[in-house]
């Protein structure tokens, strides 16, 4: 059987305390994508991994501020990996809840996480899709409000979301990049009530 291409590369904290956590939406979502979190198993050093949709999912079991640590581990357990062809996936307080975004490179914004990554990688050019979960309620620190859970309603919106984003991430690996970026970049419609 031969080893997907592309990685995606999803970024949270370890331990059922963050299970849910919107600092976790990326995890949320790569479980979801392979169909639940017992299919990533421990294959290589400090890291969970699952196949499908034409890429090895990737969850670092480092902390979020350390996830760039996980590139030396890919570097060596995967001789043809390139940056280019992995998709670092992590939230973002500054989409709303329900958007995402997908960019080829550019700066960490501020996420602890994604510095890691960039800071390990040397350059700002590794493909990324952001995982909105804000706004943050005013009053509420930062840490405080990525550091706890999704209400319900909450991962509702993520799940109706979901489909499109990894079909996105389908065409991406398919090398049709500005289709990935319009069904991912686009808002969609959220269904009316009947």
């Amino acid at each position: 059987m031969s080893r997907p291409h592309f990685f995606a590369l999803a970024l949270g904290n370890p331990g059922v305390r963050y299970a849910l956590t919107r600092h976790n939406a990326g995890w949320i979502f790569a479980d979801w994508a392979v169909g639940s979190p017992r299919a990533f198993e421990p294959r290589i050093s400090r890291a969970l991994v699952a196949e499908g949709h034409g890429y090895v999912w990737v969850k670092p079991l480092t902390w979020m501020n350390l996830s760039g640590e996980i590139l030396a581990v890919l570097r060596e357990t995967y001789p043809d990996w390139e940056p280019r062809q992995t998709v670092v996936i992590y939230d973002d307080v500054a989409l709303p809840l329900g958007r995402a975004r997908f960019r080829l490179q550019g700066s960490a914004g501020g996420h602890r996480g994604m510095a890691s990554v960039l800071e390990h990688l040397g350059h700002e050019r590794i493909p990324r899709l952001r995982i909105g979960i804000g706004p943050v309620p005013p009053g509420v620190p930062l840490r405080e409000f990525v550091l706890s859970p999704f209400q319900k309603e909450e991962l509702d919106v993520l799940l109706e979301a979901f489909p499109r984003w990894l079909e996105g991430l389908e065409r991406f690996a398919a090398g049709a990049v500005e289709e990935a970026q319009r069904l991912i970049n686009t808002p969609q419609n959220r269904r009316s009530s009947p």
